[in-house]
Order: C-alpha cells, then sequence, then structure tokens
C-alpha cells in the first residue's frame, strides 16, 4: 500500500532520491556561480512606483487563477491594508485578461499595479503549474532589484484580513521570511512556500538571485512535480551548512491561513477549501469598489 501510495503521488512528490539530487545540485550551483544572471524576458504592463518606500506584497498566477481568487485578493487588500502596495503577476493571459485586469487596476487605484509576460520563458510550452510556482520568485527578484524595497510572496488564492503594516515592520530586522513547519522533516514538506518573505538587505537580495536561479536550472528540465519548495529547503540548508549570512524569520501561517483563524493576515485556500474561496459576495466587492465594471463572478 505504501508503495502504491508513492507512485500515485509521484507527480507532486519528489520521493526519488534523483528528483532530490538533482534540486540540491541545482542550489548548489546557484550558490557558487558567483553573480546570478540578470532576468531575461520581458515584463509587460504596470509595475509598482521607483518613488515609493512602502513594501510590496506580490502573488502571481494565470488567467484561470485571476478570475478565480486574484480579484477577490485585491479587493480585500484595498478594504483592510489600504497603505499596503500589491503588486499582481499573470502568466500568459489572454487580450481579454488583460483588457480585465487594466479594469480591475484603474478601480482599485494606484496601490494595485500589474504586470504580465508571454510564454517566453516557460520551458513547457503550454500553461503548466509547475512553472507557474517557481516562476513567481524571478519576478519577486526583479521587484527586489528594481524597486529596492521588501516583497512579501504569497500564494494568488488568497484573501487579507487584517492591515499588514505592523506585521511587515515586525520583519524589518531578517533578511528573509518563510513558513516553516518542524513537525515535518522531508525535505518537499518542511517549508510551505504559500508566503516567502525578502528584505532589501544585501543578504536577502543575494538569496532571491539564488533562489530564482536554482529554480531556473530545475525548470529548465521540465519537470513534472512542484520544485519550489524543496529548493527553499536546499538553499536555507545550505546557508546554515556553509554559515553564509542570513537572518531568517519563521513567518508561521498568519500570512497564509488556510485554516482561515480570525487572527490570521490572510486566508489562503488549500485543497478542497478552495471552493469557500469562489463563494465571493458580489454585494460585499461592489461596497469595496463601488460602481465596479469587472466580473466578479467565476471565469
Amino acid at each position: 500500500m505504501i508503495l502504491q501510495s508513492l507512485w500515485r503521488e509521484r507527480r507532486d512528490n519528489p520521493i526519488f532520491l534523483w528528483r532530490l539530487s538533482s534540486i540540491k545540485e541545482n542550489v548548489r550551483l546557484s550558490c557558487e556561480a558567483g553573480l546570478c544572471p540578470r532576468l531575461d524576458f520581458a515584463v509587460e504592463g504596470t509595475l509598482p512606483d521607483r518613488n515609493e518606500a512602502s513594501p510590496i506584497l506580490l502573488a502571481c498566477g494565470d488567467e484561470i487563477y485571476f478570475y478565480r481568487f486574484a480579484r477577490q485578493l485585491a479587493l480585500t487588500m484595498k478594504e483592510h491594508s489600504p497603505s499596503t502596495r500589491f503588486h499582481l503577476h499573470l502568466f500568459e493571459p489572454s487580450a481579454l485578461c488583460i483588457a480585465d485586469a487594466q479594469m480591475l487596476e484603474a478601480r482599485i487605484g494606484k496601490q494595485l499595479s500589474i504586470s504580465y509576460e508571454t510564454g517566453q520563458r516557460n520551458p513547457y510550452g503550454r500553461p503548466h503549474t509547475v512553472f507557474f510556482a517557481a516562476g513567481r520568485f524571478a519576478i519577486a527578484r526583479y521587484l527586489l532589484e528594481r524597486n529596492h524595497v521588501p516583497v512579501m510572496v504569497i500564494d494568488i488564492d488568497g484573501r487579507v484580513r487584517r492591515d499588514l503594516t505592523d506585521a511587515f515592520d515586525a520583519l524589518k530586522h531578517h533578511d528573509v521570511g518563510v513558513v516553516w513547519r518542524q513537525s515535518q522533516y522531508r525535505p518537499w514538506r518542511t517549508i510551505l512556500a504559500c508566503a516567502v518573505f525578502l528584505n532589501m538587505t544585501e543578504p536577502a537580495r543575494l538569496f532571491a538571485a539564488r533562489l530564482a536561479e536554482a529554480l531556473r536550472l530545475s525548470l529548465m528540465k521540465q519537470p513534472a512535480y512542484h520544485v519550489d519548495q524543496t529548493t527553499l529547503h536546499y538553499l536555507l540548508h545550505y546557508y546554515s551548512f556553509h554559515h553564509l549570512k542570513l537572518k531568517a524569520a519563521n513567518l508561521g501561517l498568519t500570512w497564509c491561513d488556510h485554516q482561515f483563524r480570525e487572527g490570521s493576515l490572510i486566508w489562503s485556500a488549500k485543497g478542497k477549501r478552495k471552493a469557500d474561496f469562489l463563494r465571493f459576495d458580489t454585494a460585499e466587492a461592489d461596497r469595496i469598489v463601488s460602481g465596479t465594471s469587472v466580473r466578479l463572478g467565476g471565469a
């Protein structure tokens, strides 16, 4: 039964040693390669204002997730944390999706910026969740280098529940922040990639560059399994083993709470509970953004 279970979950579970060793090797290469390459793909759309010093909350996804979740995230951000900047990045959106994103951007105001990219760097040649999950960290690195402000990467299927200002301020003395699960011991389970904090410090910028490069190397092999959480695990292990300078915080689940606890900063959909997030109250959305012309139901 155990072997059957492992084989059945093989697409999302890097249990086989060659998968783990490949990710670990890519982390080593990214750390020992000196300066990591700059981004070599085009980002279109609107980007956050370079003249503002406030942190950026970043979420990335494809067109399907834009219609299902991203607009809810933007609307609840406007309601509960109006001073926090939110950047949304879309992978390979259609012309209609770009138009709807621009409409949402206009209604929310300057708090929201939306960019997008074509399939230029997608090694799969088609929409793929593994690329979306891993490719977002190149966007995080891009914003970190471009805007010189802290960036918090979260899952796109979230909903802001509290003002984030004080929570960002509490992280100002750390370089990075991740969601550690101390009860887990498997490399692909120890860290949840639903929230990753990157400060504007030099150690954080180097960490972000190495993370993006290690993920790029893994994506080149078109893996059928997710590599973002395992890469974060091995990169942090590399830093610890080699005693590299890095102040890392444990974010806990408050930035991506899939248990929907009342005191959390952000609720995050997970597994079967994603359906709960699709029951978004259109009347509530209209109250937040009066007169919006953006469709608020499912795609």
